[in-house]
This record gives C-alpha cells, sequence and structure tokens, in this order.
C-alpha cells in the first residue's frame, strides 16, 4: 500500500471509531436511569442511523 491509501485507511477507520463510540455512550446514556430507560423503537433508530454511517464509509 502507498501512503495515500494508508492515510485513507486510518481516516475510515478513525471515522468508524468515532461512529461507535457515538453508539456507544449514547446507548450507556440512555441505559443508565432505570427510571428514564431507553425505548426500543430509540435503540433501532440509532442502530439504523449506525448502520447507514457505516455504510457511507465502506
Amino acid at each position: 500500500m502507498n501512503d495515500e491509501s494508508n492515510d485513507l485507511t486510518a481516516i475510515k477507520l478513525a471515522e468508524l471509531e468515532c461512529l461507535t463510540k457515538e453508539f456507544k455512550e449514547r446507548f450507556e446514556a440512555g441505559a443508565s436511569d432505570v427510571d428514564n430507560f431507553i425505548t426500543m423503537i430509540e435503540i433501532e433508530r440509532m442502530w439504523s442511523e449506525l448502520q447507514n454511517n457505516t455504510q457511507i464509509i465502506y
């Protein structure tokens, strides 16, 4: 691989890590309060967003 390809791969990996970190943080925040627990609809929406955003990167 050349340097340009390595740079592009590193950028894509960083974007994927950012997306998964954001998903995890949002999920944990939604699951941390028993009295205000995240709904399945919200989880499905977040999952769909994660899938769509990662598909764009791929």
